[in-house]
């Protein structure tokens, strides 16, 4: 209490195993229960409110994030490469991932914290190098006139192990996290490496023949951009 007995503080513990939306469902349930006499006003405070409070700024602007990290890859795409089917070709398996991911930790009882809500923008800019790599080198095989199928496997085993390695890397970077005492970097560390490995397994996989069908069906590089295949 205050020295002039005008403030107080009431202070209690929660325990760990008490998730956010505990701790929402909590807060709100004591606000409501408020029974307070004319002249005294209540907030709450603390670092439970604190992290609820985040987690609901990120949780409203996490779609926006998304689809703003999207947005921008693909507008700058369409300036590099001056083609729709180029520009948003290398998001979709990174789009796949993320839904897929959503669905993961929704069975695997991972909630969403201040750290794993901005883990999609993370990864949906991580992943779309990984797909812009294996792209530009299919593109470069096909320029030097090596058919759709023939292409994509020269381009999958000179590139796709470099992707690999390097997914692989980051994967384990981020998933030490998941050892941390601290749970916020726990599910982080979780969350971040499954979608890192969604997003490489989702480029290695869906990409290639992704590629091959459209550059089949519609024709990716134009004839005049090839090069005659040696005899």
């Amino acid at each position: 209490m205050s020295e002039n007995r005008t403030q107080a503080a009431v202070v209690f513990s929660l325990g760990e195993e008490v998730s956010l939306q505990e701790r929402k469902t909590l807060i709100d349930s004591i606000t409501t229960d408020l029974r307070l006499p004319p002249g005294v006003s209540v907030a709450p405070a603390g670092l439970a409110v604190v992290g609820v409070e985040a987690v609901d700024a990120l949780s409203a602007n996490r779609d926006l994030m998304v689809y703003a990290a999207m947005g921008a890859i693909v507008l700058g795409l369409f300036f590099i490469y001056r083609h729709p089917i180029k520009a948003v070709a290398p998001v979709l398996p990174i789009v796949l991932a993320l839904g897929s991911s959503s669905v993961l930790l929704f069975f695997l009882g991972i909630e969403l914290n201040p750290l794993t809500a901005v883990s999609g923008p993370l990864i949906i800019a991580m992943g779309t190098e990984f797909t812009l790599l294996l792209m530009s080198r299919y593109f470069e095989e096909r320029g030097r006139g090596a058919p759709p199928r023939e292409a994509m496997q020269t381009a999958t085993l000179r590139i796709g192990r470099a992707i690999t390695v390097s997914g692989l890397t980051v994967m384990g970077g981020f998933g030490v996290l998941a050892f941390s005492n601290f749970p916020l970097l726990t599910d982080f560390g979780k969350v971040t490496a499954l979608d890192m490995g969604l997003a490489l397994l989702s480029t290695l996989v869906v990409l290639p023949p992704l590629l091959i069908w459209l550059d089949e069906g519609i024709g990716l590089v134009p004839t005049e951009e090839r090069l005659p295949v040696p005899h």
